[in-house]
């Protein structure tokens, strides 16, 4: 589901992984990217639906939800540099601990739009993995351990790759 968030509140309580766009609203290349990549977003959180709560300061209310993002000290110190980009977690973020293995924070810092639409792809798939463990009885594997040892943005000409096998648990 997409909102245009006013605030961080847990507005969508029963959602199974919640991803947050962060972004500096004073950077101006900040809000040029956010325009060129906000249809992909949408695109994502449509395809969700309730399942995913999918939110993004609305530029008129940048300032109040920094000021949340901010309360929580060691995200903050630790995001802030790294911005723009999605913090991907399975709790909503006014219950969200950091560090923490149900979150992990994708940054797009100094990558293009064309860049992020293909990270997009590779956060869907990690979205339905995290349902797909939400709705299994077995251990969760975390997300951020899954995030971590299986994805990977840089530059080049696709710029983004991800090692199913890892993502999976199923090291050579």
């Amino acid at each position: 589901m997409w909102i245009t968030q006013t605030y961080l509140g847990s507005v969508q309580e029963d959602a199974s992984v919640f991803i947050y766009y962060l972004f500096a609203n004073y950077v101006d290349e900040h809000v040029e990217f956010t325009r060129a990549v906000s249809r992909t977003l949408e695109d994502m959180g449509d395809a969700y639906r309730d399942s995913v709560s999918l939110q993004m300061p609305n530029p008129r209310y940048a300032g109040r939800v920094e000021a949340e993002v901010r309360e929580n000290q060691p995200l903050w110190q630790e995001v802030c540099s790294e911005l723009p980009g999605l913090l991907v977690a399975t709790s909503p973020f006014t219950e969200l601990q950091w560090p923490s293995d149900h979150c992990y924070f994708v940054s797009f810092k100094d990558q293009t739009p064309d860049d992020v639409a293909r990270a997009i792809v590779a956060v869907r798939q990690l979205t339905d993995l995290a349902l797909q463990e939400t709705a299994s009885s077995l251990p969760r594997r975390s997300l951020k351990k899954g995030l971590a040892d299986s994805l990977e943005i840089k530059p080049g000409i696709w710029g983004i790759s991800l090692d199913v096998k890892r993502l999976f648990g199923y090291d050579s």
